[in-house]
C-alpha cells in the first residue's frame, strides 16, 4: 500500500497541473492566437469570405490545446532549420496569394493562411512545436467541404481529435512548464517582418 502511494505521488510530480503548463505556454499559445488572427486580417480579401474564420478559429483553438500536451521529443532548438524552413513556407504563403486571386477562391486564402501560420510558429517556437500543432490545420481544411458536409466531416474530425488527445493526455500528461522556452524579443521582430512581407509582396509585384 506504501509502495503504491508513493509511486502515485511520484507520478503527480511528473504530471504539472494545467495552471503550471498555461504559466510556462501561455506567451506562445496567446502569441500564436494573435499571428492566427493578424495573418487572417492582412491576407487579400479574406474579409470577403468570412465563412472561412470559423474554419481558422477552430483550428487556432485545436493548436492551443495540442501545445499544452507533453511531447517526448528531446528539445532541441536548431534556428537555423527554423529559419530557413520558416523562409521556404513564407515564400510559398506569398506564392499562393500572387498566382491564385484570394478573390472567391476559399482553398487558396486558406492554404496561404496555413503557411504563414506555420511560417510564424517556426519563427516563434521552433520546427518541434510546428510539427506537433500540424494536425490542427484539419478543421480549417475540413471547412472548405460544400455544405453541409463540413458540418458533418467537421463533427467526426473532433470526435477522432477529442479521442487521440484524451489518449495522449491520459498517457503523457500536460506538458511541463518549461517545455517551450521564453522568446526572445527578436523573434517578435522577425515575426513582424514577416508580416510585413504578406501585406507588400501579396498585393504588389509577382512571385514566380
Amino acid at each position: 500500500m506504501g509502495e503504491a502511494v508513493n509511486k502515485m505521488t511520484k507520478f503527480r510530480g511528473r504530471d504539472p497541473g494545467l495552471t503550471a503548463v498555461l504559466y510556462g505556454i501561455k506567451e506562445h499559445a496567446a502569441f500564436l492566437f494573435l499571428c492566427g488572427v493578424l495573418i487572417a486580417a492582412v491576407i487579400p480579401h479574406s474579409f470577403a469570405l468570412p465563412e472561412l474564420w470559423i474554419g481558422w478559429l477552430i483550428s487556432l483553438l485545436v493548436a492551443e490545446v495540442l501545445l499544452c500536451v507533453r511531447r517526448t521529443q528531446p528539445r532541441i532548438d536548431d534556428r537555423e532549420v527554423d529559419l530557413i524552413l520558416a523562409v521556404i513556407l513564407l515564400g510559398a504563403g506569398i506564392w499562393v496569394l500572387r498566382q491564385w486571386p484570394a478573390a472567391g477562391n476559399p482553398a487558396a486564402v486558406t492554404i496561404a493562411w496555413l503557411l504563414c501560420l506555420a511560417t510564424c510558429m517556426l519563427i516563434v517556437s521552433g520546427t518541434r512545436a510546428m510539427m506537433w500543432v500540424c494536425p490542427a490545420a484539419l478543421p480549417a481544411l475540413v471547412w472548405l467541404l460544400p455544405p453541409p458536409a463540413h458540418l458533418i466531416a467537421l463533427i467526426i474530425v473532433a470526435i477522432v481529435w477529442v479521442s487521440v488527445v484524451g489518449t495522449v493526455l491520459f498517457r503523457r500528461g500536460w506538458a511541463p512548464s518549461d517545455q517551450l522556452t521564453r522568446i526572445p524579443i527578436s523573434r517578435y521582430v522577425t515575426v513582424g517582418v514577416a508580416l510585413i512581407l504578406v501585406v507588400v509582396l501579396s498585393r504588389i509585384g509577382v512571385i514566380l
